[in-house]
């Protein structure tokens, strides 16, 4: 089947006032760069340009709560992002240590023990080097301010500081896509086009 014949936006788009205004929540600026972009010469490329300008969406919450599932120690996920995001920001580990950090779900604390006995479940096996236990140990002790004995057990953690970010990412990608899809300039420059598409992998949240 041959694709629909592309003509130049300027001559078949609206005038302006006839294309709605976008929601509260799209700039308005937004509708007029789609309507005036004199570089766009098909209307999948007057989208992609759409997509790539108002794929805006709001954050999750930071720790990707919405994502974890109910029956994980949600404590101790919180505990341990807390504890390691400022070691992570603060540039204070090295690359394989703060791998380890990020891909380690903590899943046991014993305060009760001398020093205090911190279990983290860690998948790859590489990441359970001795020598990176022992460092990532060595700055956690500083940034407690107090010794603590590190163990590292074999397994997929279920709740990691990596996760959390990767869970966070998807939502934020899944909001700015619906936005797109539901935004009325866009829906508009669909209607009038036929055949005419939104890029995939054009829309990047913000």
């Amino acid at each position: 089947q041959r694709e629909p014949r592309a003509l130049p936006l300027r001559t078949v788009a609206p005038p302006a006032a006839a294309v709605p205004l976008p929601r509260p929540e799209v700039p308005r600026s937004v509708a007029a760069k789609v309507l005036t972009n004199a570089g766009a010469t098909t209307p999948a490329q007057s989208l992609a340009t759409a997509a790539s300008a108002i794929a805006t969406a709001p954050s999750t919450a930071a720790d990707g709560s919405a994502n974890v599932p109910p029956h994980i120690d949600r404590a101790l996920g919180d505990r341990w992002v807390a504890l390691v995001k400022p070691l992570c920001e603060q540039g204070a580990l090295s690359a394989l240590v703060r791998e380890l950090a990020l891909q380690g779900g903590l899943v046991a604390v014993d305060d009760a023990a001398v020093p205090p006995r911190w279990r983290l479940q860690v998948e790859r096996e590489s990441l359970r080097a001795t020598a990176l236990r022992d460092k990532l140990a060595h700055a956690l002790s500083v940034q407690l301010g107090q010794p603590i004995e590190l163990e590292l057990d074999a397994g997929v953690p279920a709740d990691t500081p990596a996760r959390r970010d990767a869970a966070e990412r998807n939502a934020r990608q899944a909001a700015a896509e619906a936005a797109i899809h539901a935004d009325p300039v866009v829906r508009e420059l669909l209607g009038q086009f036929k055949g005419a598409r939104i890029v995939p992998g054009s829309i990047k949240p913000v």
